[in-house]
């Protein structure tokens, strides 16, 4: 009597293992997990005279850095501040911005809107961001999650803290 090998059950039985061994694997399987990146970065254009009204300044910033879980990073953000208003006090402003982190794997963007406030040898932007899963990219795609971005200004050193829910459990 002859065997017969059924190549479906062969194949089923081979999936779970390479999956486990894809580098393109991930392990959020949905769930929110911590998400931490820091850049240095430095602006690469300005507009020019941000003193005269409307009091509406314009700037693209950009560096290199990491992201926990995904290695070496780069990341531009494009940035609007109203010095119209100030939130702190003298020298300090509203900003809004949109932030896109490239990684390996994928583009992660980000909308974030804060305050920039006068310190000690400088500013410091606190603002709150929301994941775009709609814009980014690659294991980022329909991503979802929220967190603090501060960046001091002049040092140009880039900290981000929150949360990240990736949309599936693979890639």
């Amino acid at each position: 009597m002859k065997r017969v090998i059924r190549p479906t059950v062969a194949i089923l039985a081979v999936l779970p293992a390479a999956a486990a061994a894809s580098p393109a694997a991930h392990t959020t399987g949905g769930k929110a997990k911590p998400f931490r990146a820091a850049f240095t970065e430095t602006v690469l254009t300005r507009t020019a005279d941000c003193t005269v009204e409307p009091l509406i300044c314009q700037a693209v910033a950009g560096g290199t850095g990491s992201v926990q879980h995904y290695g070496s990073a780069k990341e531009t953000a494009g940035i609007t501040q109203d010095r119209g208003v100030t939130p702190c006090g003298a020298g300090s402003d509203s900003e809004a911005y949109t932030r896109r982190i490239t990684t390996d794997r994928g583009v992660l963007a980000m909308r974030a809107g804060g305050r920039k406030c006068p310190v000690s040898g400088g500013y410091v932007v606190r603002a709150r961001y929301r994941v775009d899963g709609a814009a980014s990219t690659g294991v980022f795609a329909g991503a979802r999650g929220s967190g603090v971005d501060t960046v001091e200004v002049p040092a140009g050193k880039v900290v981000i803290r929150g949360w990240l829910r990736l949309r599936c459990a693979r890639a």
